[in-house]
């Protein structure tokens, strides 16, 4: 007797509704919209540590001037703070002079009353190992340079512009030594953590020579 087996029916999937591209899409754009984040947000972080850089690197030049500062009022102060000190120019010394705006200090010099022969002022210029009563000189400069009188007669060494063109003009022909100045720059290392250096220069000027 013959005996009937069911066979199964095949399962029968649904028809695509269009619904699963769809989420490829929403996936996709999801994705790229990471990416553009991303992207941004590592361009944004380049641009603030550019800034803070800038920022970092100008705050170090402020400091680097107002130490100048500081060092030029604490030389003045020791060298011309006395009432028995005077001040001149190197310019005193002739036309010759490649630094004849810088400033000198002298101790001012003083006589008996029964002495009634001329003042050698000549003499009294010079340094006090030859006999005469200078001091230093107002620029930033080796301790060495500072207290020899004929640093003046030379160019600074490693020297950096204080008063130049856009500052003091040379029409008429003037000679850039005589009007421009120039003093030594002092170096620095720097203790950010960019560990950048730089250079800073000061020099005293004296407003009352001037006509």
């Amino acid at each position: 007797m013959s005996k009937l087996i069911p066979i199964p029916t095949p399962y029968k999937t649904k028809p695509a509704n269009g619904r699963g591209g769809f989420a490829l899409v929403i996936a996709l754009s999801l994705m790229a919209f990471i990416l553009l984040l991303l992207v941004t947000i590592g361009s944004l972080a380049q641009v603030e540590t550019r800034n803070a850089n800038t920022s970092l690197r100008q705050l170090e030049a402020e400091q680097a001037a107002l130490l100048g500062l500081q060092i030029a009022l604490g030389e003045l102060q020791k060298a011309a703070g006395a009432d028995q000190r005077v001040t001149a120019t190197a310019g005193i010394f002739g036309d010759t002079i490649q630094q004849p705006h810088l400033l000198g200090v002298w101790k001012s010099y003083k006589q008996a009353n029964n002495v009634t022969s001329a003042i050698d002022y000549d003499s009294k210029k010079k340094d006090e190992d030859d006999g005469g009563d200078f001091v230093q000189w107002l620029g930033s400069m080796s301790e060495t340079e500072r207290t020899e009188l004929n640093t003046s007669q030379s160019d600074p060494s490693n020297p950096v512009e204080l008063l130049g063109e856009g500052s003091v003009s040379t029409s008429g022909g003037s000679n850039p030594v005589m009007v421009h100045s120039k003093a030594s720059a002092i170096a620095f290392e720097g203790v950010n953590p960019l560990k950048t250096s730089g250079k800073f220069a000061w020099q005293v000027f004296d407003e009352s020579q001037k006509v």
